[in-house]
C-alpha cells in the first residue's frame, strides 16, 4: 500500500512530535562520500563514537538514553544528515562537546551543526518534506540491535510485505 505522502508526512510528523526530542544536527559529507552505503557507514561509526564518548566503552547491547532518527537529504548534490533526538541531561553537556568534533574526525567536514530542539521551529517539517526522505530514515537503535547495513531490514520487511500482500 503507498499511502500519499501529505498523509505519510502529517502521521509521521505527528508521532514525532510526541517524542522528548531535544537536540537537532546536521551532518554533511563531501561528495566523494555520497553513496548510501558510504554514508550509512560513516554514520554507524559517529553513533558508536559517540555512544562511546558518552557511556564508555561498554556501551554495546546496553540501552542507554541517546537515541536518534536520520533523514539522509541531496545525495547527488550536497549529501547530509538531518538528525533530530534525545540524549539526557547528564550527558547532554558531553553530547554537545564531542558530536560535530567526531563527525568532522570522522569526514573532515566542518560543515557539522548540533543545535537545541525547538518543536515551534518548523524543523520536523523541512526534514520530512520528500518521500525518499522518510522512506529512508534511519534510527539510532538499527544499529545498536543488527549487524545488518541500515536499511536491510526495512528492505525485507517490504519484501515480506510485498509477497504476502
Amino acid at each position: 500500500m503507498n499511502m500519499p505522502l501529505k498523509s505519510l508526512r502529517s502521521h509521521l510528523i505527528a508521532w514525532l512530535e510526541q517524542q522528548p526530542f531535544n537536540f537537532t544536527c546536521t551532518l554533511t559529507l563531501d561528495k566523494k562520500y555520497a553513496s548510501r552505503e558510504r554514508a550509512s557507514a560513516l554514520l554507524k561509526a559517529w553513533d558508536n563514537q559517540v555512544n562511546r564518548a558518552l557511556f564508555g566503552r561498554n556501551h554495546a547491547g546496553q540501552t542507554n538514553p541517546f537515541n536518534w532518527f536520520a533523514f539522509f537529504e541531496l545525495e547527488e548534490s550536497n549529501p547530509h544528515y538531518h538528525l533530530v533526538g534525545f540524549v539526557d541531561e547528564a550527558h547532554k553537556e558531553r553530547f554537545n562537546a564531542e558530536a560535530a568534533r567526531i563527525w568532522e574526525k570522522l569526514t573532515r567536514n566542518k560543515q557539522t551543526l548540533v543545535e537545541p530542539f525547538l518543536k515551534a521551529d518548523g524543523w520536523l517539517h523541512y526534514i520530512t518534506k520528500e518521500r525518499n526522505q522518510i522512506e529512508n530514515m534511519v534510527f539510532s537503535r538499527e544499529f545498536k540491535t543488527s549487524s545488518a547495513p541500515v536499511g536491510a531490514a526495512r528492505a525485507t520487511e517490504n519484501q515480506r510485505g510485498t509477497q504476502n500482500g
